[in-house]
């Protein structure tokens, strides 16, 4: 069996032409999901828990901090990371985490799906339900990825606390119909993926906030701040590459640059 733990990036909200640009939501929607083979779980664990401590340790952080990639980048006044006074130091931290991830952990895998939010052109616009179909392309992706392993396994899908109720009708929907329920295609349908989501919050599981450290790398490679490419931080997510699964069926968005797929789905 494969668990995948998953987190997310931005929100789903659409844009409005109405609203003041300091207003609007995110402009993507982004899912990353990090996959452990359930007869490797527990030594995955363990060998994560070594990389945290090795990377925090010598910085004088404590092991059990919550690790989000937006407070090592921009920690708050409550957070530890504060102690680091220099950006440089913490995006060292940052790359440290996923190269020695990437380094330790060779089977983990990863796979993501994102939603880039379509400008507006006037608020009367039929409303686009980013939130379900940028899950529905990473449950379908897992789903492949199970069904296509050397000997077929089964999944299990945990996620950071969102929409439960939502997740799960997504899940049990496309386990009875596909992914198109107009066309009731028996092969479109869920087969590898079993019961339904169970949340976890992400201070309870170091597997979710590694997703949400891939998740934000990838965000900032695909839209790099001015202010952090100095620090090479829209590089962050090449650290990571060899565990980023790369048969899943990508389709570029607006970003017009197919470099930044990095295996994403680009809805």
């Amino acid at each position: 069996m494969q668990f995948i733990y998953v987190d997310e990036s931005g929100d789903p909200g659409n844009l409005r032409c109405s609203m003041p640009r300091h207003l609007q939501p995110s402009r993507h929607f982004m899912l990353v999901g990090v996959v452990v083979p359930t007869a490797e779980w527990r030594a995955s664990l363990e060998t994560l828990i070594s990389v945290r401590n090795s990377v925090l340790d010598p910085l004088g952080l404590p092991r059990r901090i919550e690790l989000h990639a937006r407070e090592i980048l921009y920690p708050p006044d409550y957070s530890p990371l504060r102690s680091l006074r220099s950006k440089k130091v913490r995006i060292k931290l940052f790359r440290e985490l996923l190269h020695r991830t990437a380094r330790e952990l060779p089977d983990l895998r990863i796979i993501s799906a994102c939603s880039v939010k379509i400008e507006p052109t006037h608020d009367a616009a039929a409303p686009r339900d980013y939130f379900r179909e940028t899950w529905q392309a990473l449950i379908e992706a897992f789903d492949s990825y199970v069904r296509a392993l050397p000997t077929p396994e089964l999944g299990l899908l945990f996620a950071d606390d969102t929409n439960e109720p939502n997740v799960r009708s997504y899940l049990r929907r496309m386990r009875r119909l596909g992914r198109k329920p107009a066309t009731d295609n028996a092969n479109s349908r869920l087969a590898g993926i079993i019961e339904d989501p169970i949340l976890r919050a992400s201070q309870h599981s170091y597997f979710v906030q590694l997703a949400d450290l891939v998740a934000y790398s990838l965000y900032l490679h695909a839209w790099p701040k001015g202010s952090l490419r100095r620090y090479g931080a829209d590089r962050l997510i090449e650290e990571i590459e060899p565990l980023l699964v790369k048969s899943q069926r990508e389709v570029p968005g607006d970003h017009g640059d197919t470099q930044v797929s990095r295996g994403t789905i680009w809805i």
